[in-house]
């Protein structure tokens, strides 16, 4: 079962002194946004990658049900970007994902990578690196553009 972690974000933790509880480091905004960071095992990391899918239950006690949002990477603490950068990030996600699934059809990295750098150089983004997780999946982009440096997560 995935385990609540803090992560540098924290603003509280919920259940610190609840035994029956796991203690829920998570950071809450002006909004009221509660943000929280689970780690996978490493069973599951490689469920998720098997099926793509993650399962989520609510405890609601029968009462109404509140909106959630269920996401690899929420970063609530994000400056904003304009448009155009919010485009151009789509794009190189767009542009690993296409990578990614090179992988899963067993294509050596030097096919897959070559071809990712391609694509961005032909829209005039230079790849700069990719940070893994331990399992070896991106989840990090840098990369520049008209000599500004972006980072864009997967």
């Amino acid at each position: 079962m995935a385990t609540p972690t803090k992560f540098p974000q924290v603003t509280n933790t919920y259940a610190e002194n609840q035994p029956e509880y796991l203690p829920l480091p998570v950071h809450r905004n002006a909004a009221g946004e509660v943000t929280s960071c689970w780690q996978l095992t490493p069973e599951e990391m490689v469920e998720v990658l098997r099926t793509g899918c993650v399962f989520v239950t609510l405890h609601t006690f029968n009462q109404n049900l509140q909106p959630i949002t269920v996401a690899a990477s929420f970063r609530p603490w994000d400056p904003v970007k304009s448009d155009e950068d919010t485009a151009r990030d789509a794009t190189v996600k767009e542009i690993v994902l296409d990578g990614l699934r090179g992988i899963m059809k067993n294509e050596p990295s030097s096919s897959w990578l070559g071809r990712m750098e391609e694509k961005m150089r032909e829209r005039g983004m230079h790849l700069v690196k990719l940070e893994h997780s331990p399992l070896g999946v991106v989840h990090t982009v840098t990369y520049t553009h008209a000599g500004k440096e972006h980072e864009v997560a997967i």
